[in-house]
């Protein structure tokens, strides 16, 4: 009869009901769809992620295309360009972080714009790379002013 007098000794400053997070509705039968306004950065972080998986499955296409094997990133000039317009994911690192902070802090139409500016240049940037690298300027500038701006936007949120 251990537990009893475990549970005396263990008592909890409130009730346990009271530290459980309300009961949420589903969001099929939720009509007002009340959730909360950081959900769309959530969203935006996962798609970007799902592209920068995309790019990967186009890069393992062109490796069985121009029949490059598995270890070299060398060989036909097209499976090269494939390879470098995903090998490139510098901007992701610096995305997740920026928008996931902005998003929490600011959220609303200007953090989601910035995120969907960024999917959109980032998939210009891949398609320009993979036609002519000579091209990708639009989609690199188009996602590293995304970057810059929802950078800029936490920080200046956090501090503000």
């Amino acid at each position: 009869m251990r537990w009893p007098r475990l549970l005396t000794i263990i008592s909890l400053p409130c009730n346990i009901r009271d530290m459980l997070p309300p009961r949420r509705q589903s969001f099929l039968t939720d009509r007002r769809r009340t959730l909360q306004p950081w959900l769309s950065s959530i969203f935006l972080a996962l798609l970007a992620v799902l592209q920068h998986l995309y790019f990967g499955v186009l890069v393992g296409r062109a490796r069985l295309r121009y029949h490059v094997k598995a270890p070299a990133v060398t060989g036909d000039e097209n499976f090269e360009r494939a390879y470098r317009a995903d090998e490139h994911p510098e901007q992701l690192i610096i995305f997740l972080p920026a928008l996931l902070i902005a998003g929490h802090y600011v959220p609303g139409v200007w953090v989601s714009a910035l995120g969907i500016a960024y999917l959109v240049g980032r998939m210009l940037y891949g398609r320009a790379y993979v036609r002519d690298p000579a091209s990708r300027g639009p989609g690199f500038i188009t996602a590293m002013v995304a970057n810059v701006l929802l950078l800029l936007t936490g920080l200046l949120a956090i501090l503000f």
